[in-house]
């Protein structure tokens, strides 16, 4: 892929998630609950979850004890993630396109 096209994306998906906080909405997604599954019934620890976007997998991950590391490269969904995990009580490591 082209630098300019990641750059396109990148902007684009940082106005959608500018523009709307819940974009996917706030609940988990059912791929999530599936894979949370998975991990637990496996005895996974730690997730690195590439694509975030604004986390609503990433926050019920964090629920449930998991150590996640998530990664966008969309700035704008990292820094709503961070706040929403903040406001979770939780901690995260989250990163954008140049971490």
């Amino acid at each position: 892929m082209q630098k300019g096209s990641v750059n396109h994306q990148r902007d684009h998906w940082d106005a959608t998630y500018e523009a709307t906080l819940d974009f996917f909405g706030h609940e988990p997604s059912e791929f999530g609950k599936g894979a949370m599954r998975t991990f637990q019934a496996n005895g996974a620890k730690k997730i690195l979850e590439l694509g975030c976007g604004q986390g609503r997998d990433t926050i019920m991950f964090l629920k449930h004890g998991f150590e996640v590391v998530a990664l966008d490269y969309s700035e704008a969904a990292i820094r709503h993630l961070l706040e929403q995990a903040k406001e979770a009580g939780t901690r995260e490591e989250a990163g954008g396109e140049g971490a």
